[in-house]
């Protein structure tokens, strides 16, 4: 039998399969949520890495050296680039004790705050003491040496972490590895074991629980959850990253020049020659790490139309990208608008599709019924609704929306808001089309 995967998180998700991962996902414990947690760093990295080795498929075909590359390259680059600091912990779990660098802690605060780095010493040779280097610093009106200013830096780094605690700092060292640095003020202060300290005389603050509203937009929310409440449960709730094939390039690539060519009216500029325009669609091939492929002549081509035909509406762009937001009792809906017009009489809200136009647009028309009642509350002009299909000959499609129709596609989409804050997140039924392209169908159907 071959074997052929189309990333390592294809692989990855297999263990879902066993009761151990299973019992893991339901978070029973502080133990399986920081376990959870962990596994959905694991699976970012794996996905970043997919892209780093621009998707190219594990087989035995090239011996499983995708596999030999991550474990013997892949993960020194990612401890060099200090991966630590790039999947940041500030969601740590709730109950959970957080484990922090420095940098991360920025901007936190905590009851106890346990600083086990005091072996550190600043990056420089030299006989300054700690007291002439802050106080030449602060004092002085001299220019100040590269040495000081490490010295300046350490200091001001560890007033970071000593600051982050609300009730008690802790410092904590192997006691011959304190540095010179930190030995007056180490030994200075009682001892967790001392017969002066009880951690009973020590007034703690409550470790607060979090309690945001949760913020729902369609796309990632409303729809996926309609799409498999399951999946919406690993995604969104879990937080694991799933790979997503590039054979939806076309319409990746495409909205991101039309985004581009939209800001750039909006900021006055009007004349783009065809070599601005290949160039552009090339770059951003480039910066989503996607090869280029048959369809880059056919974006180019959808690109040139779209300036084409709306160049007399340019002048009314007034946001693109836009992102906003609608309070409910207690969740908040958010939509990002792929653009929105504006003229002396009317709004126009504007949704760009690729692939061809399709009259069973139901998920689309709640869509734009929550893009409309977004924005009804901010403008009192009347405010039409587009569907635009790039590769259609004739692309804009008004799709009308009365009261009625906000009024219901609001109760659908408010039922299916608090079907996910009532975390109804049960399996459906097996299809094939949905379940069999899944990278998680393991974790539903068992290894088949």
């Amino acid at each position: 039998t071959e074997y052929s995967f189309n990333s390592l998180n294809d692989i990855f998700y297999e263990i879902l399969n066993f009761s151990y991962y299973k019992n893991v996902l339901k978070e029973e414990s502080p133990i399986e949520a920081r376990a959870n947690h962990n596994l959905a760093i694991l699976s970012k990295i794996f996905k970043n890495f997919q892209k780093y080795v621009r998707y190219q498929k594990i087989s035995v075909d090239n011996d499983f050296s995708i596999i030999k590359y991550f474990f013997t390259k892949y993960l020194e680059i990612l401890k060099q680039s200090r991966v630590d600091e790039i999947f940041s912990e500030e969601d740590y779990p709730n109950d959970c004790i957080p484990f922090l660098t420095i940098h991360q802690s920025k901007g936190l605060e905590f009851p106890v705050v346990i600083v086990f780095s005091l072996y550190s010493t600043p990056n420089v040779s030299g006989d300054l003491s700690r007291q002439t280097s802050i106080d030449r610093l602060i004092n002085s009106n001299s220019k100040i040496t590269e040495i000081e200013k490490e010295y300046f830096d350490f200091y001001r780094k560890f007033y970071v972490a000593f600051s982050r605690a609300k009730n008690l700092l802790v410092l904590s060292c192997y006691e011959k590895g304190v540095s010179e640095n930190f030995k007056p003020f180490f030994y200075s202060v009682r001892g967790v074991n001392s017969l002066q300290f009880d951690i009973n005389n020590i007034n703690l603050d409550k470790v607060t629980e979090k309690d945001e509203r949760k913020v729902l937009s369609y796309t990632t929310d409303i729809a996926l959850y309609r799409y498999c409440s399951m999946k919406y449960f690993l995604i969104r709730e879990k937080e694991y990253s799933t790979f997503e094939k590039r054979v939806f390039s076309l319409g990746i690539i495409t909205h991101k020049a039309i985004e581009h060519i939209n800001k750039l009216f909006l900021q006055k500029q009007k004349i783009f020659s065809d070599d601005y325009i290949e160039n552009l669609v090339k770059n951003i091939y480039r910066f989503q790490n996607i090869d280029l492929d048959n369809n880059v002549n056919k974006i180019i081509d959808i690109v040139k139309k779209y300036i084409e035909d709306e160049k007399e509406n340019f002048k009314y762009i007034k946001k693109v990208e836009a992102s906003e937001f609608r309070i409910e009792d207690n969740y908040i809906l958010y939509g990002q608008i792929d653009l929105i017009l504006e003229d002396e009489n009317e709004i126009k809200i504007i949704d760009f599709k690729t692939g061809k136009y399709n009259e069973y647009f139901s998920d689309y028309r709640q869509q734009l019924s929550l893009y409309k009642l977004l924005l009804q509350k901010k403008y009192t002009k009347d405010i039409k609704t587009y569907l635009y299909y790039l590769e259609e000959d004739e692309p804009k499609k008004e799709i009308i929306i009365d009261e009625e129709d906000l009024i219901e596609d609001l109760e659908n989409i408010n039922k299916t808001s608090q079907d996910i804050l009532d975390r109804k997140f049960n399996k459906i039924p097996y299809n094939q089309n949905i379940c069999g392209l899944c990278e998680f169908k393991n974790y539903c159907w068992g290894i088949q």
